[in-house]
């Protein structure tokens, strides 16, 4: 019969070793195996506290940016209700939609006069534009402005939050995208729809909001239902599809697991039926457990 190496070979030469060379390789075994076990151990209980910590951490910071940004379309809604309401403004837009013929330069400086005085303290607000009643662009605190507003069906009640391109009040020859929202808004009097008036912040004024968070692995950004980017810190261009937009559906917010090697945490906005998201790369998690990994191969081998 042909020589054959089994199991009981290997006994039989084992136990033929020096005491001193079994030694070592018992115990060598039972430290690996025991260095195995640590390293598996502190794995999954790192991974596990590591998670729940990032898991916290993501959901305070994006948590802050909703309340923030929910403070600022509250705020929006809150001085459009103050300069519509100014009887200054009332008399005015009056003026213009019973005789717009006889509206004189003046009359328009004297109307956005009176609109900055309201918005002079809050400097996250782009602009803000009154229509008369036919739409058109009465006056507006931007440095251009554009002559009608942009929309067909225009809110009865309102407010109505939409995205757009605004010129910028910096660099006049360009436009800048923007977050507006539009309102129409009545005679104090009568009740009779007098015009509407449209409150405006920039994509810049809302991604610093989160864009101090932002780092080599951990990066924000802001879609709309249908997964177009809105805002941006710089890690995917503006109005670009987030490939990943089916993975985060409904008024919830929560997590999931990308192909490209990150978790994502979604918040919910309601208000404007967006989603912020905090994209973080698995290093992040992983990093650490490798000078672990090594450290324990270090112990092995020592």
């Amino acid at each position: 019969f042909p020589h054959c190496y089994c199991k009981g070979d290997g006994m039989k030469k084992f136990y033929k070793f020096p005491l001193k060379t079994k030694f070592f390789f018992s115990m060598s075994s039972l430290i690996t195996m025991t260095v195995l076990l640590l390293f598996f151990g502190i794995f999954f209980v790192f991974y596990g506290y590591f998670m729940a910590f990032q898991t916290d951490a993501s959901s305070n910071q994006l948590r802050a940016v909703k309340n923030q940004l929910d403070f600022y379309l509250t705020s929006m809604d809150q001085y459009a209700s103050m300069i519509v309401s100014d009887p200054t403004v009332q008399w005015n837009v009056r003026d213009y939609n019973t005789a717009s013929f006889s509206y004189t330069e003046s009359d328009r400086t004297a109307l956005r006069t009176q609109m900055r005085k309201f918005l002079q303290s809050t400097p996250y607000i782009h602009s803000a534009t009154i229509y008369g009643i036919d739409q058109t662009s009465i006056t507006t605190t931007a440095i251009v402005s554009l002559p009608a507003l942009p929309l067909s069906g225009l809110p009865k009640r309102g407010p109505l939050f939409t995205t757009g391109k605004k010129y910028s009040n910096y660099q006049f020859t360009e436009k800048v995208d923007a977050l507006s929202m539009i309102r129409p808004f009545f005679e104090i009097d009568s009740g009779a729809l007098l015009g509407y008036i449209e409150l405006t912040i920039t994509e810049e004024d809302i991604s610093a909001l989160y864009r101090s968070n932002s780092s080599a692995t951990s990066r924000f950004f802001v879609t709309d239902s249908q997964g177009t980017v809105v805002s941006t810190d710089g890690s995917r261009p503006l109005n670009s599809v987030y490939s990943y937009a089916g993975q985060y559906t409904g008024r919830t917010s929560g997590s999931f697991f990308s192909k490209e090697g990150t978790i994502c945490f979604v918040t919910y906005v309601d208000i404007l039926d967006w989603y912020i998201i905090n994209e973080i790369k698995l290093t992040a998690f992983f990093l650490p457990l490798l000078f672990i990994l090594l450290i324990c191969i270090l112990i092995t081998v020592v």
